[in-house]
Formats: C-alpha cells, sequence, structure tokens
C-alpha cells in the first residue's frame, strides 16, 4: 500500500482483531491532524497573574531599586524602551516554582 501523504510504503500490523497501518518513511498513522492553533483574546498580565497565582504560582513585586542599574540597549525601538523604563512604576515578574516545592517561608 501506498503512504496518501509522502507515497511512500505503508507497513500493516495486526494484533488480534485490530489492524492499524504506519509509514516508515513520514510516520503517518492514517490520524488527520490540524496543526493550525486557534487564538483567543489576548490575555491581560492581570488576568495572567490571577491565573499563575489561582495554579499555586507566586508573584514577586520588583521595584527599580531592585533593577539593575545599566540597562543594555535594544538593536530597534530602543526610544520606546528606555521611554518604558522612565515611567515610575514598579514591575511584577510571575516566579514558578518547582513541582512539588513547597511555598512556606
Amino acid at each position: 500500500m501506498e503512504c496518501p501523504r509522502c507515497g511512500g510504503t505503508v507497513t500493516r500490523y495486526r494484533l488480534g482483531e485490530r489492524e492499524t497501518i504506519g509509514c516508515d518513511e513520514c510516520a503517518y498513522v492514517g490520524v488527520s491532524v490540524d496543526h493550525t492553533a486557534e487564538h483567543g483574546p489576548p490575555e491581560s498580565w492581570d488576568d495572567a497573574i490571577d491565573r499563575f497565582q489561582a495554579q499555586g504560582q507566586t508573584v514577586e513585586r520588583v521595584t527599580r531599586e531592585d533593577l539593575p542599574v545599566e540597562v543594555p540597549p535594544a538593536d530597534s525601538g530602543a526610544d520606546a524602551i528606555e521611554a518604558e523604563l522612565a515611567d515610575e512604576v514598579d514591575l511584577v515578574i510571575p516566579v514558578f516554582d518547582a513541582a512539588g516545592a513547597s511555598t512556606d517561608d
């Protein structure tokens, strides 16, 4: 039998009453797959942080004083980055705990 995807040779596998096929060249196994993603509306930072916390992750607040003094310039859009860094706001950074790690302080 010829593979419908690549034209290679398809091998039949049988175990008892069950049978399946597979192509050794392209790994086709007779299952239709759609690799396109369906994207919903963008998630806000507040919603993302709420989701992380609901999953048991911790979120650490980082102030400007916690950041390094020098920020390396970006290759493109450096003016926008510098303007964003000039704002006097704190940053919120999600901190992912290792699975099963205790978060007790």
